[in-house]
């Protein structure tokens, strides 16, 4: 089991301008979580989400998978959130959505309720790995596996909207 780790970043200026980095640890959580791979902070919630590979495979489709939830004090408030994926990765938020990057779909979760809304296959996706979402909607997903992106408003002529 993997910790979280919570570090800020501080910049000191000096009178040459150069910059000095410092990282502190705020918090830790506990060991928990089921093989970590990424955090996504919510502000809108007060939250962070920890994508959970499980298993020994970090690219097998074996449903182990799935997303915890985790205070901002780096206290778990449930470690198996929405059960039922494969290996996530990457998260993007968007309209009250939590969108999953997991092996070759893309997992959308209501984040109100907790479960899972809907999910969507990337025609030749091998490994997606990570999710950004811009201001207007539009989905961007990496593939480790594939090595190339995806930029589709549309996966499979629906909208995630």
């Amino acid at each position: 089991m993997r910790r979280i780790f919570l570090l800020s970043v501080t910049v000191f200026s000096a009178v040459s301008f150069a910059q000095k980095h410092e990282l502190v640890k705020k918090w830790e959580s506990d060991t928990l979580f089921k093989v970590p791979e990424s955090v996504l902070f919510d502000a809108t919630n007060n939250v962070l989400y920890v994508a959970n590979i499980d298993g020994t495979d970090p690219w097998g489709k074996d449903g182990k998978g799935s997303v915890g939830k985790l205070g901002l004090d780096g206290k778990i408030i449930a470690v198996d959130w929405v059960k039922g994926l494969n290996a996530p990765k990457g998260m993007g938020l968007y309209g009250g959505k939590l969108y999953v990057a997991d092996l070759t779909d893309i997992v959308v979760i209501d984040i109100a309720s907790g479960t899972i809304a809907s999910s969507y296959t990337l025609q030749d996706a091998q490994g997606l790995n990570d999710v950004t979402i811009d201001k207007n909607g539009v989905i961007y997903v990496s593939d480790s596996k594939a090595k190339k992106s995806f930029s589709p408003g549309k996966w499979q002529g629906r909208s995630f909207s």
